[in-house]
């Protein structure tokens, strides 16, 4: 490849750098559109390679200053001036094999390492399923080095390869997109001058208050903390909820001071300790970890980029709290860390110190010495996606799935998709951590969770007349 231009990686780009260790140890979410209608390889291959002219860095591989990706401190993504489709595009037909053999093959497709110093950190697979009677069905696994970009810049690229796919089954010619533009982490910030250099002072401060309380208080392993064999396969169970469950809850929450996603977060927390006192580790100290979007709010900002940060909140799961006292004791504190914009501020002090920090050291502290600061991490459950239900010529996205991997010490994740009028919950675990039953148990308990909200919130509503 002809390799010219360089983009340097941000600070979260380089944490999933770092987490990335071969071979199980990815850092690389698989988004599944399930497919029901028509679709043909050349149509799909047109799409993406007007996805890798849109997004450049989807046709690029990180290089360092070190010479490879275990040394150096600076990395780049070095671009492709000639993307090659056969580098980022396969196919399986599976409409002849059988179901377990069906299995494997989307197990491989999720556990399947990205090199990022040998290949791209895009990778689509159509995968042909067996027909439903006449009408065709297929799998478009899209797989995605996390380095490249955050789920809600993603979400914009599947949407933009849906039409780009729409536009060649209709014969439309493709134009050369402009590149999607890309900014750096801390542009997110309004600050300037004084305004800035106090913020800075301000995310020291908390920094090394954070610091002092991991240390002397750090919090007791759940269940899903448990083991250290992160060889086994990336899994996920999933759980869809029809949106409209949510509206239900709107007549109700004034009346307890909570948002939905309050409420989401509650039912996940309460479900999280009752599972794992259940599994034999009943929760104590108990710590979760909410990754947050740190675009501005209401303005234009567009960036395929991560533009993220966190959440840092304690949760009192001993003796199985109510769902709602669970979900008014985080709100309060996310409340509490927006006031001050914690989420925000402490990019200041987190993205310097990890752009100068050796790569060798960050896997360490990844891999061979992971230390338990949160007990769970999950993305923002009022969730990413879309309303609208993405279709073309022939076919149409019936639904849409995320595997995201884990690594120590969490066996399993949340992340959350709404598509169409569904919310999809996805339970990601690592097989060897945390295996299928005790995932589908986790499963089940947070359904339960949910019940208990719907019924004191139904309590809430005023009776009609």
């Amino acid at each position: 490849m002809a390799m010219t231009t360089l983009v340097p990686l941000g600070y979260i780009d380089k944490l999933c750098v770092a987490g990335t260790r071969a071979p199980w140890a990815s850092g690389a979410p698989t988004w599944r559109l399930l497919v029901r209608g028509a679709l043909d390889e050349a149509s799909l291959r047109a799409a993406t390679a007007w996805v890798l002219a849109r997004y450049p860095l989807c046709a690029s591989r990180v290089v360092s200053d070190g010479g490879s990706l275990e040394r150096g401190r600076c990395f780049a993504w070095a671009l492709d001036d000639a993307p090659d489709v056969d580098a980022a595009f396969g196919v399986e037909d599976l409409r002849e094999v059988g179901a377990p053999a069906r299995a494997a093959v989307e197990q491989r497709l999720a556990d399947r390492f990205l090199d990022l110093a040998a290949g791209y950190p895009l990778r689509v697979t159509w995968v042909r399923l067996p027909p439903d009677g006449a009408v065709e069905r297929s799998a478009l696994y899209v797989q995605q080095h996390h380095a490249l970009a955050d789920g809600r810049a993603f979400l914009e690229l599947l949407r933009d390869f849906v039409a780009a796919l729409d536009g060649a089954r209709r014969g439309v010619p493709a134009t050369r997109p402009a590149p999607a533009p890309r900014q750096r982490e801390l542009s997110v910030l309004a600050a300037r001058g004084p305004a800035l250099a106090a913020a800075f002072v301000r995310a020291v401060a908390q920094s090394l208050y954070a610091g002092a309380r991991d240390a002397l208080a750090p919090p007791t392993p759940l269940r899903c903390n448990v083991g250290d064999d992160y060889t086994g396969p990336n899994r996920t169970r999933s759980l869809s909820l029809p949106a409209a469950r949510l509206e239900r809850w709107r007549g109700a929450r004034a009346s307890h001071g909570l948002s939905t996603n309050d409420v989401l977060l509650g039912a996940l927390a309460a479900a999280l300790g009752r599972w794992s006192a259940r599994h034999g580790h009943p929760p104590r100290r108990t710590r979760l970890f909410a990754i947050v979007d740190t675009r501005p709010r209401g303005a234009a900002f567009e960036s395929f980029a991560n533009h993220l940060s966190s959440y840092l909140v304690g949760a009192e799961l001993r003796g199985a709290p109510k769902v709602l006292d669970v979900a008014a004791s985080l709100g309060r504190q996310i409340a509490a860390q927006s006031r001050r914009h914690v989420a925000h501020e402490k990019l200041l002090v987190e993205a310097p110190l990890a752009l100068a920090s050796p790569i060798g050291w960050l896997r360490h502290i990844v891999f061979t010495r992971p230390r338990l600061v949160a007990n769970h991490v999950f993305s923002n459950l009022i969730p990413l996606g879309t309303s609208e239900r993405w279709r073309g010529e022939g076919f149409e996205v019936e639904a849409l799935r995320v595997t995201t991997p884990c690594t120590p010490p969490q066996g399993m994740n949340t992340t959350v998709v709404r598509y169409g009028g569904e919310l999809c919950f996805n339970f990601n675990h690592k097989g060897s951590v945390v295996d299928d039953a005790l995932a589908g148990d986790f499963a089940a308990t947070f359904e339960e969770a949910l019940a208990e909200a719907d019924a004191a919130l139904a309590r809430a509503l005023p009776s009609a007349t």
